[in-house]
């Protein structure tokens, strides 16, 4: 093959490939799913609320854009982390909140910093209450996709009486249900009304331009690399050619 038949070959194939990554409709790093028809509503249907869900998780772990967005808002809003003191005159009060926080299982200054980050990535956080052996209230997180359903009072949107969680543990394939009672489930919610179930991602607003521009950077790369790939021929003539 002449050299200017294989350049045109390797031009017309890359440009191919350009066209071709530019209007795919996935990345394999994480996709932009788009929601269903009714996502305008204030209240996102279980399927879009999951899908949403994962277009943020796939942003904050997979893109240093979602990430940066994510942890700023965390610093900006817990900075070094809370100083707490007990609001009541008897120092028992302040040593029973201390054991509290200091506790090994508790590791609430770790804790803290998570609880923020989950509720902007996510768009709210369940911490599930427990009582150890020594009396001290243990805390843990569950992860908003168990939570399948949330049973308010008819009569107040904004008092839960229990949750609905399904989950498979790990290494079994068999579902597993139980009812939690509100008391002893901290739901925070963010980024929506009062009383409106669950919460929304910090980022939902911008997951769209995020991902379009991973596509533009790596639109960009293609084109530097189709632009490196011309083969440039000429014939030279004379004396010392």
């Amino acid at each position: 093959m002449k050299g200017k038949q294989l350049s045109e070959v390797i031009i017309t194939e890359g440009i191919k490939d350009l066209m071709k990554e530019t209007y795919r409709d996935h990345e394999t790093d994480g996709p932009w799913y788009k929601l269903g028809s009714e996502s305008g509503n204030k209240e996102l249907n279980e399927t879009d609320r999951k899908i949403l869900l994962q277009n943020s998780r796939d942003r904050y772990w997979k893109t240093p854009e979602g990430r940066n967005l994510i942890n700023n808002a965390m610093h900006f809003t817990i900075g070094k982390g809370i100083i707490y003191k007990a609001d009541d005159e008897n120092p028992i009060v302040q040593e029973k909140l201390d054991i509290f926080w200091k506790h090994n299982k508790n590791l609430m200054e770790l804790r803290q910093k998570e609880i923020v980050i989950r509720g902007l990535r996510d768009g709210e956080v369940f911490v599930r209450l427990f009582e150890d052996i020594d009396k001290t209230t243990l805390v843990r997180f569950v992860e908003p996709n168990q939570i399948v359903s949330i049973e308010y009072d008819k009569n107040d949107a904004e008092t839960a009486i229990n949750y609905k969680r399904e989950w498979t543990p790990v290494g079994s394939t068999k579902i597993e249900k139980e009812t939690i009672e509100a008391k002893d489930i901290i739901h925070m919610k963010f980024n929506v009304d009062m009383d409106m179930c669950r919460g929304r991602p910090y980022i939902e607003c911008v997951i769209k331009r995020l991902v379009e521009f991973e596509q533009f950077i790596e639109g960009r790369i293609r084109r530097n690399r189709i632009t490196a790939g011309y083969i440039l021929e000429k014939i030279i003539k004379g004396k010392g050619a």
